[in-house]
């Protein structure tokens, strides 16, 4: 099966758990991470509530380790 097709089948489960209100998501691309660490930080905390270290997670961001494909 192409991978395409899986990483479709998966959105579209994650999309219909999501309505059923069984799974609670936050999607994350990232490329935002590496661009605005602190922001998607504050994100997470926000969904993840007390005991996540926002300021801890966006420091732990190393854009230099971006991996591109060929």
């Amino acid at each position: 099966m192409p991978r395409f097709r899986q990483v479709s089948q998966v959105r579209s489960l994650l999309v219909h758990l999501r309505k059923e209100g069984v799974l609670d998501l936050l999607d994350v691309k990232y490329h935002d991470v590496l661009e605005s660490p602190a922001t998607i930080a504050a994100r997470l905390a926000t969904f993840l509530g007390s005991g996540f270290d926002a300021a801890r997670a966006a420091a732990a961001v190393d854009p230099s380790l971006r991996h591109e494909r060929a």
